[in-house]
């Protein structure tokens, strides 16, 4: 009945670092060979990236993990996605980017694949 908080940690950089992965990746796979074409390209690419591979990762990452708890899969599944917005809020804090309401709702997505994650673990069980 206690909070796993390694798994917890674990999940929440899977979920931070994969979307990053991903986009090197992409942009190593799919960019044009011109320098300043292909930096545009990780720009565009990457405001979808995040937000999208990080709802999806959550979501993933959370049932994984939550398959492997005896109980509150659910909790577990929205706390890897809140810790994974706080990595997310930390990063683009150092960044300083500007703000883009795309940061918001990719940090909401996080929040809510990981619930969901925690949620089909939850039944899947």
């Amino acid at each position: 009945m206690q909070i796993r908080w390694k798994r917890v940690l674990v999940g929440a950089v899977f979920v931070t670092l994969i979307p990053f992965a991903s986009l090197a990746l992409v942009t190593m796979v799919f960019s044009p060979s011109d320098p300043v074409a292909a930096a545009s390209f990780a720009v565009t690419a990457g405001r979808w990236a995040g937000p999208l591979g990080g709802t999806f990762i959550a979501a993933i990452v959370a049932l994984v993990i939550g398959r492997t708890l005896a109980d509150r899969r659910t909790l577990h599944g929205a706390l890897i996605g809140a810790v994974a917005v706080l990595f997310d809020v930390g990063i683009l804090t150092l960044a300083a980017p500007p703000f883009d309401w795309l940061f918001v709702l990719g940090n909401v997505g996080r929040l809510v694949g990981g619930a969901m994650g925690g949620v089909v673990a939850e039944r899947a069980r």
